[in-house]
């Protein structure tokens, strides 16, 4: 856990001090270079560079921050995307503020078009759209072609991503 704090540390000062250097090479806004000099503090205020904590952490800064995580997970550690939202969730309040944490994974599906899942039902499904609720897709199974909607059956879930 040490290495990891360090590493993060490490990484968020370099994204940090290269953030700080672009905004003043383009002459960006002061909203700007607060974003990117505060994007890697923390709500409990074990963050980088400053340790401030949530209330002193600049609110676009903060959803900046929630934002580059889950970016980072879904694309650079290939980590899929209701599996990024419940790493986020669990950081909650901790890294990031409740209510941020809550309107994000409300705005975020976790499963997205073109996703092949697993269902409860032991069947294999593809997600074809999003329309009433970001956590309750459309589905169409693999093997009947029926399409449903999740929101109409409260009973079936996603358990997972389906292996083919």
């Amino acid at each position: 856990m040490a290495n990891e704090k360090k590493h993060d540390y490490t990484v968020c000062m370099g994204d940090v001090e290269g953030g700080g250097d672009v905004c003043d090479s383009f002459y960006v806004s002061l909203l700007c270079a607060h974003m990117a000099y505060q994007h890697h503090e923390h709500a409990d205020g074990s963050g980088a560079p400053r340790g401030l904590k949530e209330t002193n952490i600049h609110l676009y800064a903060q959803i900046c921050a929630i934002a580059n995580e889950y970016e980072n997970l879904i694309s650079t550690e290939f980590v899929p995307p209701h599996e990024a939202l419940e790493i986020i969730m669990a950081r909650s309040s901790i890294r990031y503020s409740q209510q941020l944490v809550r309107l994000f994974v409300d705005t975020i599906p976790a499963y997205l078009p073109g996703m092949t899942v697993k269902m409860s039902d032991g069947r294999n499904a593809i997600v074809t759209k999003i329309v009433e609720h970001m956590q309750r897709p459309y589905v169409r199974y693999m093997d009947t072609h029926e399409e449903i909607s999740l929101v109409d059956h409260p009973s079936l879930l996603i358990a997972g991503q389906a292996i083919l």
